[in-house]
C-alpha cells in the first residue's frame, strides 16, 4: 500500500509543473465565553417573552454567555501575531480562500483542552489530511490528521482540483464549510466552524481579497444547540443555581434545551450582529452557510442581488423507513426544491439502518445525513408518514410540528409565504396510506397521463 506521504510527493511532482501557487493558513483553536447578546436586549422587537428566556440569566436558565471554540488566524508559524478578524464575524472561524489549481497548506495548532481537527468539504486530500476520525483501516501517519491533542499542531494539506472546482454557471467563488469531525454535530454547536472559498482561477488578488467584488461578508446561520457542546459542563455553572440547571439538563428537560437554542447569525441572536459597513455603488458578496439544522431567511432591501444563479434556495425533505423481506432496515431520504421554476426533486440517500428504529437512531442517522449533504439551513419542511417512531424523531425541539391530514401543497405553500422572516423547519405529517399513494402516483406521473 502506498502511503499517503508518497502519494503526495508524486501529485505534487505532476500537479505543480502544470499549475500552482501555495496558500498557507496558520490557525488556532483556543476556548473563549461567548456572549450571544451583548446588549442583554433584545434589538429587533420589544415582545421580551420568548427573548429573555435565551438572554436573561436565572436559576433555571443560562443566558445568553456560554463557553465556547473559537478558530483565529495569524500571521505565520510563530503563532504570535493575530489577525484580527472584522466585528461582524462573530465566533465564525477565518475564511479560508484558494483558487482552482492551488494547494492550501492549513497549519492548526490546537489550544483548547480536547482534541479537534480540521475537515474540509469540496476540496481534494489524502488521507493524512482528511482531518476525519472514523474506522477507515489507516494507522501511523494517516491518523494524525483525525485528532490533534491540545499543545499539537498539524499541518493539512488540501488541492483544489477542477473537479471541485466552480463551473460556468457558478459564481467566480463557491462556499463551503470546514470544521472538525471527532463528532462533527458536537464539535460545529461548540463552536468550532470556518467557510473555504474555492474561486475560479484569476479572482484573486495577492492578498486574498477579490478582484470581482468591493467587499466580502460571511453570514453563517445556524441552529446552535449548546446543550450538545463539548464544553456544556462550564457554561451550566454560569446558571444562578448550577445544581438545578445540571439537574434540568441530565433530565434532557425539554424546555431547558429549548431555551438553549441559539437561531444565530456568525453567533448573534436578536439584533446583536454588529453592522455589515457597505458604501452605495459597492459590489458586495454575501457567503451564506449552514452546517448543522439552522434556517434563516433575509432580505437585501432595495438593492440588486444575485444568490448562486441556479442554485436551490430551499429544499423539502420527505423521509421513510422500511425493512426488506430479508428483515434489513433502509432508510431513504429524497429532496424536493424548485429550480428554475420547474419542481425537482432528487434522492439524497438510501442506506442500510442498522439496529432498533428508534425515535433517537432515526434522528441521529438524519443529523448524518444532512450535515454530510451541507443542507441543513436549507431545509424548510418534512413530510413523513405517521409511525410513532418518525412523529417522535421530529418533535424535538428545533420542528415545528404542522399537521395536515390530506393531499396537500400547504407546506410548500407556506415555504414561499414566509419571505424576509426567520422560520424553524417545519414538519407535516401525513396518513401511512395517504403517503403510499402520494409516493406512486410521483413515481408513476408519466405512466398516468
Amino acid at each position: 500500500m502506498v502511503s499517503s506521504v508518497l502519494q503526495w510527493s508524486i501529485f505534487m511532482s505532476i500537479f505543480s509543473s502544470i499549475c500552482c501557487l501555495r496558500r498557507d493558513y496558520f490557525i488556532t483553536a483556543e476556548e473563549h465565553w461567548w456572549d450571544y447578546a451583548p446588549s442583554k436586549q433584545n434589538l429587533i422587537t420589544n415582545d421580551r417573552t420568548i427573548s429573555d428566556r435565551l438572554i436573561q440569566t436565572t436559576e433555571y436558565r443560562i443566558g445568553s454567555v456560554y463557553k465556547k471554540v473559537k478558530l483565529k488566524q495569524f500571521t505565520d508559524g510563530s503563532f504570535r501575531r493575530e489577525i484580527e478578524p472584522a466585528p461582524w464575524m462573530g465566533y465564525v472561524g477565518p475564511t479560508i480562500k484558494g483558487e482552482t489549481g492551488d494547494v492550501l497548506y492549513v497549519h492548526f495548532r490546537n489550544l483548547a483542552s480536547r482534541p479537534y481537527g480540521l475537515h474540509p468539504h469540496g476540496v481534494q486530500y489524502f488521507k493524512d489530511s482528511e482531518g476525519s476520525l472514523y474506522m477507515d483501516g489507516t494507522s501511523g501517519r494517516d491518523k494524525l490528521d483525525d485528532t490533534v491533542p491540545p499543545g499539537y499542531t498539524y499541518t493539512y494539506r488540501w488541492s483544489m482540483l477542477n473537479t471541485f472546482a466552480p463551473t460556468k454557471d457558478d459564481e467566480n467563488c463557491v462556499p463551503v464549510g470546514y470544521h472538525p469531525h471527532v463528532r462533527s454535530t458536537k464539535d460545529i454547536d461548540t463552536g468550532v466552524v470556518g467557510i473555504l472559498l474555492i474561486c475560479k482561477p484569476g479572482t484573486l488578488n495577492p492578498d486574498n481579497s477579490r478582484k470581482d467584488v468591493d467587499r466580502e461578508f460571511v453570514l453563517y446561520a445556524d441552529t446552535v444547540n449548546e446543550t450538545n457542546s463539548w464544553l456544556i459542563d462550564q457554561s451550566l455553572n454560569l446558571c444562578l443555581n448550577p445544581q438545578r440547571c445540571r439537574q434540568l439538563f441530565n433530565q434532557k428537560n425539554e424546555a431547558f434545551i429549548t431555551d438553549t437554542l441559539m437561531y444565530s447569525i456568525n453567533g448573534y441572536i436578536y439584533g446583536n450582529l454588529p453592522d455589515f459597513p457597505v458604501y452605495e455603488g459597492e459590489k458586495v458578496a454575501f457567503y451564506a452557510m449552514g452546517l448543522n439544522l439552522g434556517l434563516h431567511v433575509f432580505g437585501v432591501q432595495g438593492q440588486s442581488f444575485t444568490f448562486k444563479r441556479k442554485r436551490a434556495e430551499s429544499v423539502c425533505l420527505t423521509i421513510d423507513l422500511w425493512s426488506s423481506r430479508q428483515m434489513r432496515g433502509f432508510l431513504g431520504i429524497t429532496g424536493h426544491f424548485i429550480l428554475d421554476w420547474a419542481m425537482k426533486s432528487v434522492m439524497i440517500c438510501c442506506k442500510r439502518f442498522k439496529g432498533r428504529h428508534t425515535a433517537e437512531s432515526i434522528r441521529s442517522e438524519y443529523e448524518e445525513v444532512v450535515t454530510s449533504f451541507e443542507i441543513g439551513f436549507k431545509i424548510a419542511a418534512i413530510v413523513s408518514d405517521n409511525a410513532s417512531n418518525m412523529v417522535k424523531a421530529f418533535s424535538i425541539p428545533g420542528f415545528d410540528d404542522f399537521k395536515v391530514d390530506h393531499e396537500s401543497s400547504a407546506p410548500v405553500e407556506r415555504l414561499f409565504s414566509t419571505a424576509g422572516k426567520t422560520f424553524r423547519p417545519e414538519r407535516c405529517r401525513l396518513a401511512d396510506g395517504t403517503f403510499e399513494k402520494l409516493m406512486m402516483v410521483k413515481c408513476n406521473g408519466k405512466m398516468l397521463k
